[in-house]
């Protein structure tokens, strides 16, 4: 081996560690669309953290977020009638009344879609990973191998089609939420691995949530790229254990 090509391979190994640390400690692909509808939700919060939550100001603040979703909703026709029917068809399909849950919270957050722009494949992807506790709730299993593909699928199609909204990574996040946490709470019989993923789920949303109210105004979060890899390991791990044993 030459004295370059040494050099080449020394180089590279010290340059492997900070691209490890850069893949790592990266963060995902930043959200190029701000709509107007985030700086109303920091209007909103801040004045309920100035009249210190009494009940005429969460009277108010419930009041105006209303309002401003018809708002966006009107502004957004198309992706407000692609949410009105991925959940007219998923009621339909189950006759579940959660369905309507998704729905009133995928429809308040429609401003978070760019003006002209539909629901997209990819929040639609989202949509449905939420809604698979109710879409097959007796074949947790199955259900389980389809979330992990829809994970992968929408970000996928989220790239490729135009970056990555607001309300993909609102949808994203919340349908991780929802689903692991059921599917967790059904299936894994191991309570230090329950609670595990309990926790990787629902405690940051509850951060987040409460952040949001004491600081009176939506945290910016950069997802690290190593939290996305141990979730991933942790969606995979509870997915395995579930088809290794009797799922109830």
């Amino acid at each position: 081996m030459s004295l370059f090509a040494s050099g080449s391979v020394a180089g590279a190994r010290r340059g492997a560690v900070p691209f490890a640390r850069r893949q790592l400690l990266g963060t995902r692909e930043p959200v190029r669309h701000v709509p107007p509808s985030a700086v109303f939700a920091n209007e909103v919060l801040q004045r309920l953290r100035a009249e210190r939550y009494t009940v005429r100001a969460w009277s108010v603040f419930w009041a105006r977020s209303w309002s401003e979703s018809r708002r966006a909703a009107r502004a957004r026709r198309r992706a407000a009638a692609d949410v009105h029917l991925l959940h007219a068809a998923l009621f339909l399909a189950t006759g579940d009344p959660r369905a309507a849950i998704s729905w009133t919270m995928a429809w308040t957050h429609v401003g978070l879609i760019p003006v002209g722009q539909g629901l997209g494949v990819a929040n639609a992807l989202s949509l449905l990973r939420a809604n698979l506790p109710i879409i097959a709730a007796a074949r947790p299993r199955l259900v389980a191998t389809v979330a992990v593909l829809t994970d992968l699928a929408d970000g996928a199609i989220a790239r490729r089609t135009g970056g990555v909204t607001p309300f993909g990574v609102y949808a994203d996040g919340l349908a991780d939420v929802v689903f692991w946490t059921w599917f967790a709470w059904r299936c894994e019989e191991d309570p230090w691995l329950r609670r595990t993923a309990m926790l990787s789920w629902l405690a940051p949303s509850v951060v987040f949530t409460m952040a949001a109210m004491t600081g009176g105004r939506m945290p910016v979060v950069r997802r690290l790229m190593i939290v996305r890899t141990l979730s991933a390991a942790l969606q995979s791990t509870l997915t395995i254990r579930a088809f290794r044993r009797s799922c109830p």
